[in-house]
């Protein structure tokens, strides 16, 4: 039997289930999956199946059979899930358990590690020879450290609560940690109601791990002996007890920067996601060359819930899958990929050895520059292959590898698109510059291209400088009784706006047209909340931004009651939602390359989204560049409206 790597196989040519099987392992000769955090061999017994004859398909003696399944000690029944430690048959070597695995055609050194729950690092320790190839190799697996395999061999407190026979059409399912009927539901491509029908006496508001139901196979699937086992979508990270943060990737901080902020580095992750894949068989749809997108991040799936990259990564994943699910009624079949990159530079280099990584249309990649770099080179080599890079902001690889795709409209051209914006739309005000003596004055790039343009036109400005805060004596050559201002500050900062924008607000309502008095912000402001998102509202302020990330747009709160009903928790309530982010370019990506039959051009399409669009312009020697950005409009009585430039 062949072994399928941990990853995720996302068809959208449709959205049944099809299962892919998982190889035969070690002496024992049975597949592995994980089960409740450990690894175990299992086998689902069949008609015909007695004690003796049983122990000797498995290659275990009856006392053993016994020993680790007393459920099978006064006879077996069909339908019945045997399990077994993987550590059963292993030996200690350099201070690890380990066993042997014959590798079969077709399987890969990061599919094993991936099978195994192994780093790959270790994996090539224990079998240097394995990275020049594995084809028809005996792999030595070191599994658990000898110190450990007491608790790892506990397997008892895994057999399944129920043993009766597998209802007709279904297979079983062991509840892992996370799990709701609604997501083992999704994960499986059917309705909730038809699970409850196979498993009337189940109470799914108490599911436990560990616990064994039963799930219907998609009946429109095509049938294989070969597709065997469990699909599993990203898992749950543990809930989060503090105050959540919010990131700022538009100050030009990627998702590993807004990260380390909060927390220190963790250790490299191990593999992700079960075999599966998604896919159904339409008979009204002409078969089409199917297309690929190949997620490649550092999910850290090792520790799960204690990664802050991680659980943003998988975050973004699984808006990504929220996405899949609505591309996935009609169209060109688009195999979507994920891969556990670990955060580790030799992962991504095996993994970009991977033969299905050759051809493949799409590669997601994070924000790290090494990995990036490697991603987009692999890109390069391969005939119509991209990469998307939507973490790194400040990365310019785009400008002369014409295989990139810039998901974040750089700075320059963020900031020419802002001041034109602005021209037009204050032409009848006149704007004050207004700027603290010793401040941050981050902004002074934008306002000096403001400036500069004001210049150029003719047109008349202000300057304010001011100490600690800004007072009314600051203002006093201002009348806005007769002219019209909007004001512009050196800072997006939430320190320096509170000691600015109270005198604003004094003079705007001080004034006999209220709407005399403007104000003119930036990307940060999106993180206002409480008293500074009411000065906002108040000071009917525009900002411009890459992202949308706000909680009280219609679009923003369907998505987030629809994350929660799947997931179980909350979107992390960062800018930019990464969830958000994930939706909008799976629903950009799947369009777009079948609208160009798996290639992008600056014409592949004008999308605008939930919390992000994509507006693609080509580079001249190089790839393209989204140069999408937004106004988003804060206006007295706490209403939003947006403008897309």
């Amino acid at each position: 039997m062949n072994v399928v790597m941990k990853k995720i196989f996302i068809n959208i040519f449709s959205a049944g289930l099809m299962l892919l099987s998982v190889a035969s392992a070690s002496a024992l000769n049975l597949p592995v999956k994980d089960v409740h955090g450990k690894l175990v061999y299992y086998y689902t017994t069949v008609k015909g199946d007695k004690l003796g004859t049983l122990a000797e398909k498995i290659g275990v003696s009856r006392s053993q059979l016994v020993e680790y399944n007393p459920q099978v000690a006064d006879g077996v029944i069909p339908g019945t899930v045997i399990t077994f430690p993987v550590t059963f048959d292993a030996k200690v070597l350099k201070g690890y358990y380990v066993t042997e695995y014959s590798v079969g055609n077709n399987e890969s050194i990061y599919g094993v590690a991936n099978l195994f729950k192994v780093p790959m690092d270790r994996l090539i320790e224990f079998n240097p020879g394995a990275t020049t190839g594995i084809k028809g190799m005996t792999l030595t697996i070191p599994l658990y450290k000898a110190e450990d395999k007491a608790s790892a061999v506990d397997t008892h407190e895994v057999a399944p609560k129920q043993q009766k026979a597998i209802p007709a059409g279904c297979f079983p399912y062991l509840v892992k940690v996370g799990d709701t009927l609604e997501r083992i539901a999704l994960e499986n491509g059917m309705t909730p109601e038809a699970i409850r029908q196979v498993n009337p006496d189940t109470d799914f508001m108490h599911l436990q791990v560990g616990e064994m139901i039963y799930v219907p196979i998609n009946q429109s699937l095509e049938p294989s002996e070969k597709r065997i086992g469990k699909f599993s979508a990203v898992p749950s990270p543990a809930p989060v007890q503090e105050e959540l943060p919010v990131y700022d990737v538009d100050a030009e901080k990627s998702v590993e920067e807004c990260v380390q902020e909060e927390t220190a580095n963790t250790s490299p992750a191990y593999p992700f996601g079960e075999p599966g894949e998604v896919m159904i068989q339409q008979s009204d749809i002409v078969q089409q060359q199917p297309l690929s997108v190949a997620v490649m991040l550092p999910f850290m799936l090792d520790n799960p819930g204690e990664s802050r990259t991680g659980a943003l990564y998988t975050e973004f994943y699984r808006g990504f899958m929220m996405g899949l699910e609505e591309m996935s009624h009609a169209g060109t079949p688009v195999t979507v990929s994920a891969y556990d990159t670990q955060g580790s530079d030799s992962t991504v280099s095996a993994l970009l050895t991977l033969p299905e990584l050759k051809n493949v249309n799409l590669i997601i990649a994070p924000d790290n520059q090494q990995h990036l770099k490697m991603m987009a080179e692999r890109a390069q080599e391969n005939d119509n292959s991209y990469l998307l890079n939507i973490f790194a902001v400040k990365d310019d690889s785009y400008l002369t590898n014409p295989s990139v795709i810039q998901a974040n409209i750089p700075h320059p051209a963020m900031y020419r698109k802002a001041v034109e914006s602005f021209i037009e739309q204050y032409a009848d005000r006149v704007p004050v510059f207004i700027s603290r003596v010793g401040g941050s004055g981050e902004k002074i790039e934008f306002t000096d291209s403001l400036k500069s343009r004001l210049n150029s036109l003719g047109r008349e400005y202000k300057e304010v400088n001011f100490k600690n805060f800004l007072g009314r004596d600051n203002l006093e050559d201002l009348n806005p009784d007769s002219l019209s201002y909007v004001f512009v500050p050196g800072s997006g900062s939430r320190q320096e706006f509170t000691k600015f924008a109270p005198a604003l607000k004094n003079l705007r309502n001080a004034s006999m047209n209220h709407n005399n008095v403007v104000l003119y912000g930036y990307p940060e402001y999106i993180m206002f909340r409480g008293d500074n998102l009411d000065l906002l509202h108040q000071l009917n302020t525009t900002i411009y931004s890459r992202y949308l990330s706000l909680p009280d747009f219609p679009e923003v709160k369907t998505m987030a009651a629809r994350y929660r009903s799947l997931y179980g928790e909350e979107m992390e309530e960062a800018v930019p939602m990464q969830a958000l982010i994930g939706y909008d370019t799976a629903k950009f990506v799947i369009t777009s390359l079948r609208n160009n039959e798996g290639s992008f051009s600056d014409s592949s399409m004008d999308y605008d989204g939930v919390q992000m669009g994509y507006s693609l312009e080509e580079v001249t020697d190089g790839g393209l560049v989204n140069e999408n950005l937004y106004l988003i409009e804060y206006r007295p009585g706490g209403t939003l409206s947006k403008t897309r430039l």
